[in-house]
């Protein structure tokens, strides 16, 4: 098993969290996640709201649950960063479940599980 899948399967089905700092309100759209024909099982969607250091960035979450992953993961992450940083006109990145709490997301004990 590599890293990715030992990171992200730990409590049954792959979880990966993909965040967007950006500043369109707008959520991404339910087909921003199947990118050549791999999709999530599931999208749940989260607000947290502006950025806590008093900037004016929107930041937002979504839980992409994944009942298998195959080889093919890394690439599909990848282009869904893409179209999630374009989309929230800023950047994004993932993590993944019990990684952090929200309270600390912008934290430095944070930053080596993203």
């Amino acid at each position: 098993m590599n890293e990715i899948e030992e990171a992200v399967c730990w409590s049954g089905p792959a979880v990966i969290i993909l965040f967007t700092l950006g500043v369109s309100e707008s959520w991404l759209p339910e087909n921003a996640f199947t990118v050549a024909a791999m999709r999530p099982d599931h999208v749940k969607r989260y607000p947290l709201g502006p950025d806590p250091e008093g900037r004016r960035g929107i930041v937002q979450s979504y839980d992409l649950a994944f009942d298998d992953i195959d080889r093919d993961f890394v690439p599909y992450l990848r282009e869904c960063l893409q179209k999630a940083s374009t989309e929230a006109e800023g950047i994004a990145w993932l993590g993944f479940e019990g990684s952090f709490h929200y309270d600390n997301l912008f934290t430095d004990e944070v930053a080596d599980k993203i």
